[in-house]
């Protein structure tokens, strides 16, 4: 895997000395640029601003389909779950692994037609955080 260089910023001296003219014009916003990509690739890459992908939370209390609205210009590829919190605060206790049975409808929404293990009723509810992505 490559390593970030240890260098994030160029000298104005460089330029300076045969384009004294173009050191400040030149140096500052390369050198910000170059300090931003750095700063995002050690690891500062979120998928909120980064990713092609939308992350939302919806409640359930077993009543499905939910739909998600997809603002993405292309379709989902993968839904993850990310979190399970119950509405009330109280613990979650699972009782079997949880997956998520989704699609992707005409009207450009993610369509989830259950959450697989999880156990949601009129008296127990659940906040679900789901990541969608394209590919």
């Amino acid at each position: 895997m490559a390593r970030l260089p240890s260098f994030r910023r160029i000298a104005a001296d460089f330029i300076a000395k045969d384009y004294p003219d173009l050191a400040d014009t030149l140096i500052s916003p390369l050198n910000n640029f170059m300090e931003t990509v750095t700063r995002a690739l050690n690891k500062g890459i979120t998928i909120g601003d980064n990713v092609d992908g939308v992350i939302a939370t919806f409640s359930t209390d077993g009543t499905y389909p939910v739909k998600i609205r997809w603002d993405r210009s292309q379709k989902p590829a993968a839904v993850w779950i990310g979190q399970i919190a119950r509405v009330d605060g109280a613990a979650v206790g699972l009782a079997s692994a949880v997956s998520i049975d989704w699609s992707f409808n005409q009207a450009g929404q993610i369509e989830i037609a259950d959450v697989v293990g999880l156990s949601a009723s009129g008296t127990d509810q659940y906040f679900v955080t789901i990541i969608g992505v394209v590919g």
